[in-house]
């Protein structure tokens, strides 16, 4: 009987911990979602009323300092994407979380889908949500646009692959990053 008793209570506790261990995975998970949604809507937005200086604000303020030439991708990006846009959707690609006593970075991959009356374009978003132990980090490092569709390009790994012309990987380029295999103007 005390046995039986004993396994009952290690089950009870078991599935509390685990209810319990679900809603936190929930919240985490919940406040991923918030960000990378209220991210894609102030890109979209920024898209149809062709705002550069909302774009400007997402980045971090260590890429801003480390690109002398952001102001002039974002009206890159902002011209790339043609047309009238008609829908859109996010979802997160990939995520981690790191604390070094105390101190919280959690990383974030989301990819924003955008349809328009003329094509479809993927932009691929690399952004800092948190970053504790250096500040300046903290907001987009890099946005990678293309083409949706596009074979070349694998948007669920695009920035660990990637090499530019001076074979650098493009991970590490702070800024606005344009593929365009079918040659856009």
């Amino acid at each position: 009987m005390r046995k039986r008793m004993i396994i009952m209570l290690a089950l009870v506790a078991f599935e509390l911990c685990s209810c319990n261990r679900a809603f936190l995975l929930d919240s985490i998970t919940s406040g991923e979602d918030t960000r990378v949604n209220e991210v894609s809507e102030q890109i979209v937005t920024a898209l149809e009323n062709g705002d550069t200086s909302l774009i400007k604000t997402l980045f971090s303020k260590k890429s801003i300092e480390n690109n002398n030439n952001l102001e002039d991708e974002i009206v890159g990006f902002l011209s790339f994407i043609e047309g009238d846009i008609v829908s859109w959707e996010d979802y997160l690609s990939a995520s981690w979380e790191h604390t070094y006593y105390g101190e919280k970075t959690v990383y974030l991959e989301y990819i924003i889908s955008i349809s328009t009356d003329t094509n479809k374009y993927d932009v691929v978003i690399q952004d800092y949500w948190k970053n504790d132990s250096n500040p300046k980090n903290a907001g987009i490092h890099a946005m990678l646009v293309c083409f949706s569709g596009d074979e070349s390009v694998q948007t669920d790994t695009v920035f660990y692959g990637l090499k530019d012309e001076n074979d650098t990987y493009l991970s590490s380029y702070p800024g606005i990053i344009f593929l365009d295999s079918q040659n856009h103007e």
